[in-house]
């Protein structure tokens, strides 16, 4: 009789330790799925602040283009300061310049 309830409780340990182990690796399996989507959000979350930052960049860069266009635009055709520009008929408006260069077209 007692190898009889020996191994009845051998057999219902070893059918709870099974069933232990399977309730184990199944919490496990849904903490993994878990843990997968937040980095699957973190990465999302990452990839939008660089596309954020890289648009940010760009719209800076075109933004300083434009400036230096501008800048290029408006300064076209007047010289320096120091410098009286001409045509090949000579000076051009009021040829008002003492210690100033005359450059000729």
């Amino acid at each position: 009789m007692a190898a009889v309830t020996a191994a009845v409780v051998g057999a219902a340990v070893a059918v709870a330790g099974t069933a232990y182990s399977v309730s184990e690796s199944e919490r496990a399996k849904k903490e993994a799925k878990k843990e997968k989507k937040k980095q699957e959000q973190n990465q999302a979350k990452l990839e939008q602040e660089a596309k954020a930052h890289a648009d940010q960049e760009e719209a800076n860069a075109n933004r300083a283009r434009q400036q230096a266009r501008n800048t290029a635009l408006r300064g076209s055709g007047q010289g320096k300061s120091s410098t009286i520009l001409t045509t090949p008929l000579g000076v051009t408006g009021q040829a008002t310049g003492a210690g100033k260069t005359l450059l000729g077209a």
